[in-house]
């Protein structure tokens, strides 16, 4: 339903953006430098450091997020 919803909302630049910025809120998960994930994602270091606040200041959005991806990995 939440993809649908997104789909609905969202251009596809916009949905492009969001999925670069949970990476890169899981690539601060693991421990990455902001170059690294620079060079991986693309993403800039004012977005890098964007996700960053709010996943360590935020609601918990992206943490929730990260946990339950984890989850279904294991």
């Amino acid at each position: 339903e939440c993809g649908a919803f997104l789909d609905d909302i969202c251009t596809i630049q916009e949905l492009e953006a969001l999925v670069q910025r949970f990476e890169v809120a899981c690539l601060l998960d693991e421990g990455k430098s902001y170059n690294d994930i620079n060079k991986d994602t693309g993403a800039s270091t004012a977005t890098i450091c964007r996700v960053s606040k709010c996943l360590n200041y935020g609601d918990g959005g992206y943490k929730t997020a990260i946990d339950r991806l984890k989850e279904q990995l294991n």
